[in-house]
């Protein structure tokens, strides 16, 4: 049986969204001064953390759809104050990236894509930012 590429990123897609329900699920679970709790990480707080991940999903996904979000989607740093309304927030971008992925084509996947940075606009295939972005979740 041949390797199927798009197969692979639409999996990808999928655990994607299934990791965060399980991360979220359990965060769900804290009070709201154990999500903002300093603790020793990159991060400082789950809050943080989350949020991150968030937005830096927001900043590949919005340039995966042709977008010109770029750096605006830095501008809060921590968007969501609850677990709540950034699990709500994260599921819908995750179904987002699951129809971006089921919409490739191989053509697709090698296309370019122009990334809106600072004071330029970065261009990678399609394919290396799927890498990335389901490699910065890890």
């Amino acid at each position: 049986m041949p390797y199927d590429t798009l197969r692979v990123f639409r999996k990808h897609a999928r655990n994607n969204r299934l990791a965060n329900l399980r991360l979220h699920r359990a965060c769900l679970q804290l009070s709201q001064e154990a999500f903002v709790a300093r603790r020793v990480s990159f991060f400082p707080t789950i809050r943080a953390t989350l949020n991150h991940i968030y937005t830096v999903d927001r900043f590949y996904i919005d340039a995966l759809q042709g977008g010109t979000l770029g750096y605006a989607a830095f501008a809060e740093e921590q968007p969501f104050a609850s677990m709540a309304a950034l699990h709500g927030a994260q599921a819908e971008l995750d179904e987002v990236l699951i129809a971006f992925a089921d919409g490739l084509d191989e053509d697709g996947l090698a296309a370019p894509v122009n990334i809106h940075r600072s004071a330029r606009i970065q261009q990678d295939r399609c394919d290396d930012i799927l890498s990335h972005l389901f490699q910065h979740q890890t």
